[in-house]
């Protein structure tokens, strides 16, 4: 049976102390205030042009609804803030540490006050629930001053499990390429990444032309060339194989260049499929 809401009007009505209910969501984007080279996908606006947009804005309006896009959900928090969060099964929901992190306890945000709302379109939405757990790295922290180190990056992930599963949208699964693979095929791989951009926070926006361009070092972070700006912290970047959609990345932050030019920041996941790619459920850290 579907599960197909139609979306609450706009309103503030949440308190810290009173858990995010499904039928008053409020959208509102939250701004954190870090400035270049690094800068958090929730950045500041440049004058008329949203930070980490690179060029002319590649970004394609599509259906949250419809697959592949029905595992692209939103997560509000109790400040009402939002990010945006990838079903990769049917309990668990991948995003951006920063975006579930709590500055002033340098923890992660009580359970309680996070939702996640998925098959998002207009004023209607397929599914949500609340978050009975989270998981993250025990090397995040986030930073305090006003710019973003490349460390803090390194670790910028979180897993949140459900209260319940959620069977009415297909979750898109973690690939299995190597970030060696990864750099091999940058080239010719051809890279999509869709997110609820903080300009456009209630319709599913797709960059689906995107190139991955570098990598980090050793560290688990690639580049790429997506229009990603404020809002799409947690969004995943996706590859095409086989006929089946799979994720390599999610977006967490940019790199700001002093002549102008902007590098997209992903984060590749902290964990990979022991199971074969048409697997279910891949291996979890929890």
């Amino acid at each position: 049976m579907s599960e197909h809401k139609k979306a609450p009007p706009l309103r503030s009505s949440f308190t810290k102390k009173t858990p995010l209910p499904i039928t008053k969501l409020v959208s509102i984007v939250f701004a954190l205030a870090i400035v270049s080279p690094l800068l958090y996908a929730e950045r500041v606006l440049d004058g008329d042009k949203l930070s980490g947009i690179k060029g002319i804005d590649d970004r394609v309006l599509v259906n949250g609804a419809h697959k592949p896009w029905q595992a692209i959900g939103k997560i509000y928090t109790a400040d009402l803030a939002l990010c945006t969060g990838v079903l990769i099964t049917p309990n668990h929901v991948l995003t951006a540490a920063h975006c579930i992190w709590n500055k002033n306890t340098n923890s992660p945000i009580d359970n309680q006050h996070l939702e996640f709302v998925t098959g998002y379109h207009r004023e209607r939405f397929l599914a949500g629930r609340s978050v009975r757990h989270v998981r993250h790295s025990p090397r995040y922290k986030s930073d305090q001053n006003s710019s973003v180190s490349l460390h803090s990056l390194t670790s910028d992930w979180a897993i949140l499990a459900l209260e319940s599963a959620i069977y009415n949208v297909t979750p898109i699964p973690i690939s299995s390429l190597t970030m060696q693979e990864l750099m091999a095929a940058k080239q010719t791989l051809a890279v999509i990444q869709a997110g609820y951009s903080g300009d456009r926070p209630y319709i599913l926006t797709a960059n689906k032309r995107c190139k991955v361009t570098k990598k980090y070092h050793n560290q688990p972070l690639i580049g790429h060339d997506c229009d990603a700006t404020k809002g799409d912290s947690g969004s995943p970047l996706l590859v095409k194989i086989n006929g089946q959609f799979q994720l390599i990345a999610i977006h967490v932050g940019t790199e700001q260049h002093s002549n102008g030019r902007s590098v997209g920041v992903a984060i590749t996941p902290p964990f990979t499929p022991t199971k074969s790619l048409t697997s279910k459920e891949p291996s979890l850290p929890f």
